[in-house]
């Protein structure tokens, strides 16, 4: 891909006049339209970009595996004499190896060692706290679960919780504190308790139970004298059907034991009821913003 003025936003490449992209899907992208042109590409391939400007136009094209895709974008060179064009590679999740065609060959060109793309993701948990290195970087807490797409090979893993189009739902995370749901390892012992020092829920002011919000009005609960909610016929005190599924699978199951308080203390029976009232819930948990907004979207999916 080429952009035509240096600085800005690489994620937002293609989205100007001066930006011109080509992506896996296939697709090419100038001033922010997207328009059929090429082959998807994907691990393993060798993308071949040029650009020539002559006689007042710029002319952009690509190749895929030394199969030539064609022009991808003809039109006016509105830029000066001084005024150049700069390749980019913009994107998450993959690793690739840069190549000048006048230096070597394309047909000699290495691989890339080591580089694993799972499709699909595989399931993983994390053994220990990641701390977050760079703006690449995931962090994660023992106990969550993420799914991860790739491997560099490097000794760094790809996930994301939800979404994998989201730029904040996914980033890097070092093998070593990973282990994957899928492998059968009896010599792992359960992930540690996070730290504390993660952040546990903020209490109120004067330590007091926090009202239930307006309009709560659970359609069905059980209660003892005091008004509690009580726990279901063979389950534990304030146990919620599905509760602990429907948190492991936004990746919340450390709050499990702060969920279940809640719903006691609001009178909440169901997981439906929780995600009524989602907002509450989430500050209630004292939910990260990272955290926050992904329960917001599995609420509003």
């Amino acid at each position: 891909a080429f952009a035509g003025e240096a600085g800005g936003s690489l994620a937002d490449l293609g989205e100007a006049p001066g930006g011109f992209g080509f992506g896996g899907t296939g697709k090419k992208v100038n001033g922010g339209a997207f328009a059929a042109y090429g082959e998807c590409f994907g691990p393993g391939d060798v993308i071949h970009c040029e650009a020539e400007r002559d006689a007042g136009r710029l002319r952009i094209g690509f190749a895929k595996n030394d199969e030539p895709l064609g022009v991808a974008f003809d039109i006016d060179d509105e830029r000066g004499p001084g005024e150049g064009l700069f390749g980019v590679v913009s994107g998450k999740s993959f690793q690739v190896r840069l190549l000048s065609a006048e230096c070597l060959p394309l047909d000699e060109a290495p691989g890339l060692d080591g580089f694993v793309e799972y499709d699909p993701p595989r399931m993983a948990v994390a053994v220990c706290d990641s701390l977050a290195a760079s703006e690449d970087s995931l962090p994660l807490r023992a106990g969550e679960t993420i799914h991860v797409s790739s491997d560099d090979g490097r000794g760094w893993l790809f996930g994301y919780f939800l979404d994998p189009e989201d730029p904040e739902d996914g980033g890097w995370v070092q093998a070593e504190c990973l282990r994957f749901l899928d492998e059968d390892r009896g010599d792992w012992d359960s992930p540690p308790m996070a730290s504390d020092d993660w952040g546990a829920p903020v209490p109120t002011a004067n330590g007091a139970t926090p009202a239930a919000p307006a309009g709560f009005s659970p359609a069905a609960r059980a209660s003892d004298g005091a008004g509690r909610a009580t726990a279901s016929e063979g389950g534990a005190p304030g146990a919620v059907e599905g509760l602990e599924a429907w948190l492991k699978g936004l990746s919340l199951q450390r709050y499990e034991a702060e969920a279940t308080r809640w719903c006691a203390e609001m009178g909440a029976v169901s997981v439906d009821e929780v995600i009524e009232n989602w907002q509450e819930f989430a500050d209630a948990l004292g939910l990260k913003p990272l955290e926050r907004k992904r329960l917001a979207k599995a609420v509003a999916g």
